[in-house]
């Protein structure tokens, strides 16, 4: 059986289209050897990934990712197990750089993955204030 994951994650720093280009090539030709397929989407400053393949090839590489100092903020948005079907069955690893094209039709895309950043730093400053106001309540006792 195979496992997809997908994930998002921000940029630690400025990475240049050469960067990501390098990174992508690198990644593709890891992937391969590991049975693992996918699809990179960039922009601005945002990573949106789709990995599948073997199970624990797919886990040891998000831990990868995880510790990678290219990402920050890594959030996993959905973990399939028991995948019988892959999305990407020809791509070692393929780029979409949103940048890069000046389509209209990449708009949407862009203003989902700027959502569903946006969602995750709301989410944390949601914890934090969840955490002090138990904190806070705990200490009235």
């Amino acid at each position: 059986m195979l496992k997809r994951i997908k994930y998002i994650s921000q940029f630690s720093k400025n990475l240049t289209a050469a960067d990501i280009s390098d990174l992508v090539e690198k990644s593709a030709r890891s992937n391969s050897e590991k049975g693992i397929t996918g699809a990179l989407m960039t922009s601005g400053h945002l990573f949106f990934q789709i990995i599948e393949g073997p199970a624990a090839a797919v886990d040891d590489l998000y831990k990868t990712i995880c510790r990678d100092s290219r990402h920050k903020s890594v959030l996993l948005l959905n973990s399939e197990e028991r995948v019988t079907r892959r999305l990407f069955p020809d791509w070692a690893m393929k780029k979409f750089d949103l940048d890069a094209s000046s389509e209209f039709r990449l708009a949407p895309l862009r203003m989902i993955l700027d959502t569903i950043l946006e969602s995750q730093q709301r989410i944390g400053r949601l914890t934090g204030l969840l955490e002090q106001a138990i904190w806070t309540e705990m200490t009235k006792s």
